[in-house]
């Protein structure tokens, strides 16, 4: 009677765990061009909020300053229909530009999975997330968020050449985009 429960019991848990589980997304993300913040304290705060404006609530565990790396929690959205509800993640990697003291460039990376549960679509429990695709509007809004902070909303050089204005700032070259580990 022991062996059948314990077989019980690792079969209910062997059918929950894939629920649980993603399988490999593409976690390349849009990267900012280089830009001047007056510290790292400031600019974690500003990453910080700018993905809650995205819709994101940082997780805290999940998150490194050390390791200059902010991750979301998953952004769940269920729905009655199987293939209709998704959930979202957002990481943020902020890279240090060398040689250039108090230059950062943002990395964003959000990661959509659609649940594929044909039964109990409404159960999160159960659900099956599907790999994940990127999701490059919001991934766009969190990095221009960030940049546009110590940046300022500025014109473009092709309108001040077509208008006749002095040039604006020289941009910094940005980074290449972080490998995930």
């Amino acid at each position: 009677m022991r062996t059948a429960l314990a077989v019980l019991a690792l079969v209910a848990a062997a059918t929950l765990l894939p629920a649980c589980q993603g399988g490999k997304a593409d976690r390349t993300g849009q990267t900012s061009a280089g830009f001047y913040a007056p510290n790292f304290e400031m600019l974690w705060d500003v990453t910080r909020k700018e993905m809650g404006r995205a819709g994101f609530t940082p997780d805290p565990d999940a998150s490194s300053r050390e390791g200059k790396v902010m991750q979301s929690r998953w952004n769940t959205q269920l729905a009655p229909f199987s293939g209709r509800g998704y959930r979202e993640q957002a990481t943020v990697t902020l890279v240090p530009i060398p040689d250039k003291p108090d230059r950062w460039a943002v990395e964003a990376n959000v990661i959509r999975q659609v649940n594929k549960t044909i039964k109990e679509p409404m159960n999160i429990a159960k659900a099956e997330w599907s790999e994940g695709d990127r999701v490059g509007e919001k991934e766009s809004q969190i990095v221009y968020g960030i940049e546009s902070f110590f940046l300022g909303h500025d014109v473009s050089d092709r309108f001040r050449s077509t208008y006749g204005m002095p040039a604006g700032r020289t941009p910094i070259e940005a980074p290449k985009p972080v490998e995930p580990k």
